[in-house]
C-alpha cells in the first residue's frame, strides 16, 4: 500500500451497540422512554415484557446483543428499519465470537451468574434410565418455552436427590444461570410464588426498587431477565402448578426442573416422570454405602433390612447411617430391631432425617374425611384395598370413599393400582396404623376393621 494513501476505516467491533446509540441519541429518547417503547413493541406481537433502564442501558454499551425477536422489537421501538438492526447485530455476535468473547446473556449481565444448585447426595446410586431420560429432555431444544420436567413420587422416594443430580450433571450447559428455590410444598401452602421471583430477580441483579409488586409484574420481569439465556431453574418440593407457573421462564433456551409428591397434570407443557421405588440390588447398595461396609450388601441380613425398609431410599438411608454412627451394631442387629413393626418408624430416625416426619408432612395437609380414611385403612393386612371396602369402614357413600382416595394417590401416600384399586407401601401404612390408634377411639378401630371383612 502506498505511504501516501489513506488507511482503511477500522472496522467496528461493536455495530449493534454503536448503531443503537446513535438512533437514541437522535431521538432524544430517555432509557426509561425506550424501555416502554420496546414493550410496547413486544405487546403488539402478544408478548409481554417488562424492560427496565437498566436492561436499555446495557444494550447501548454492550458488548452484549439482545436475542434476535428483541432486535426486532427494538428497531420497531425506535423507528427504525428492522433489517438494519438485525444485520448489525449478528454482525457484532461474530465479532465477538471470532475474538474469543463470548455473548454474555441478559441473566448474566449484571454480574457473576447464579448458581444456586444444592451440593450433591454423596455416592449417589442407581437411577440410571431416569438420568438419562431427564438430562437428555433437559437439554432438548423442543417447544416454544423450553423443556419443563416434572419428578413425582412417594415422600422419601428420592425426587430431591435426583432432580439436584441430574442438574449438576448438565449445569456447564446452563451457564447463564443455575436458580433453586425450596418451595416447600410438602408443608401445606408452600411459598408465595411472588417471594420465589424476588429471590431469582435479586439472584438475576435485580435491585430492590425493580421488584415489582404483584404476581404477574415479577413474572414478567422475570421472563424478561432470562429471554435468551441458557438458564436452568430447579424447583424443589412445588405444591401445585398454580405455585409453578409464574416461576417457569418461558423461553425456549431455558430448561426446568420441577419436583412434587403430587402429579402437576395441569402443566400442559410439561413432561412427567413418576418416581418408583429402587430395585432390590441397588437397595442393597445403599444401605451398604450408607453403612461405610460394602460387603454387607450381599448379606441375607441386609436383604432383610432393605425389605423392612421398603425399598424406600430415605429409610434406606437413614438406616445405613445409624449403623455407621452404632459401631457395636452389626446389619444382624438392625435387622432384629426393624423386625419389630410397632417401633420400626421410630428406629428409622438419625440427625434430622426421620421416615415418619416424611409421611407426616402429607397427612398434614389432608382434609379431615380423608385423613380418617387413611388412618382406617391402615389397619387392615389387605394387599389392596378398594373404595367398596373404604366405604365399609368410614361409613361413606362410595363415590366419596372413592374420591378419598383418589386424594391420599394424588398425594402419594397410597398407589393407584387400576381403577378402584389402592395399595399402601408397608411403611405409610405402619404411619397409619400408628395414626389411628393415637387417633381414633378402641371402639371406632373394632367396628372399622369388623365392616371391612363381613
Amino acid at each position: 500500500m502506498d505511504e501516501g494513501a489513506p488507511m482503511p476505516p477500522e472496522r467496528s467491533s461493536r455495530p449493534f451497540t454503536e448503531l443503537l446509540d446513535r438512533a437514541i441519541t437522535e431521538q432524544s429518547f430517555s432509557l426509561t422512554q425506550v424501555a416502554r417503547r420496546v414493550d410496547q413493541a413486544a405487546a403488539k406481537d402478544d408478548q409481554r415484557l417488562a424492560t427496565t433502564k437498566q436492561q436499555v442501558y446495557r444494550w447501548r454499551h454492550g458488548p452484549q446483543v439482545p436475542e434476535p425477536q428483541v432486535v426486532r422489537w427494538i428497531a420497531t421501538a425506535l423507528d427504525r428499519p428492522v433489517e438494519e438492526f438485525a444485520i448489525a447485530a449478528h454482525q457484532q455476535r461474530q465479532l465477538l465470537r471470532a475474538r474469543g468473547q463470548p455473548q454474555p446473556s441478559p441473566a448474566g449481565s449484571a454480574g457473576a451468574a447464579p448458581a444456586e444448585l444444592p451440593h450433591v447426595v454423596a455416592d449417589f446410586i442407581g437411577r440410571s434410565e431416569e438420568l438419562a431420560e431427564l438430562g437428555a429432555r433437559l437439554l432438548s431444544s423442543e417447544g416454544a418455552y423450553g423443556a419443563v420436567l416434572t419428578i413425582d413420587g412417594a415422600p422419601g422416594v428420592g425426587k430431591s436427590a435426583l432432580a439436584v443430580h441430574v442438574a449438576h450433571q448438565v449445569r456447564e450447559r446452563f451457564p447463564d444461570a443455575q436458580l433453586f428455590a425450596n418451595l416447600r410444598g410438602e408443608r401445606g401452602e408452600g411459598l408465595d410464588p411472588l417471594v420465589v421471583v424476588h429471590q431469582f430477580l435479586r439472584a438475576l441483579g435485580a435491585t430492590s426498587e425493580e421488584l415489582p409488586s404483584t404476581v404477574d409484574a415479577a413474572a414478567r420481569a422475570y421472563r424478561s431477565r432470562l429471554a435468551g439465556s441458557r438458564a436452568l431453574v430447579v424447583l424443589d418440593n412445588a405444591l401445585n402448578e398454580a405455585q409453578v407457573r409464574p416461576l417457569l421462564p418461558g423461553s425456549p433456551t431455558c430448561a426446568t426442573l420441577v419436583t412434587s409428591r403430587s402429579p402437576l397434570s395441569g402443566l400442559a407443557e410439561a413432561t412427567a416422570l413418576t418416581l418408583e421405588l429402587l430395585p432390590p440390588t441397588d437397595a442393597a447398595r445403599v444401605l451398604a454405602r450408607g453403612a461405610g461396609d460394602e460387603q454387607i450388601e450381599e448379606s441375607s441380613a441386609a436383604q432383610a433390612v432393605v425389605a423392612q425398609c421398603g425399598y424406600l431410599p430415605l429409610a434406606l438411608r437413614i438406616a445405613g447411617a445409624r449403623l455407621r454412627t452404632r459401631r457395636a451394631w452389626t446389619v444382624e442387629t438392625l435387622a432384629s430391631l426393624l423386625a419389630d413393626e410397632r417401633h420400626r418408624l421410630g428406629r428409622l430416625a438419625t440427625g434430622d432425617l426421620a421416615v415418619r416426619a416424611s409421611f407426616s408432612l402429607s397427612y398434614q395437609g389432608l382434609d379431615g374425611d380423608t385423613a380418617r380414611v387413611f388412618r382406617l385403612l391402615g389397619l387392615l393386612d389387605m394387599p389392596e384395598i378398594s373404595a367398596d371396602v373404604a366405604s365399609a369402614m368410614t361409613g361413606m357413600e362410595p363415590a366419596a370413599a372413592e374420591a378419598a382416595l383418589e386424594q391420599l394417590a394424588d398425594t402419594a401416600l397410597l398407589e393407584a393400582m387400576a381403577p378402584g384399586r389402592y395399595r399402601f407401601h408397608d411403611l405409610v401404612r405402619l404411619f397409619a396404623r400408628e395414626r389411628a390408634e393415637d387417633e381414633e377411639p378402641d371402639e371406632a378401630r373394632l367396628d372399622a376393621v369388623t365392616a371391612a371383612v363381613d
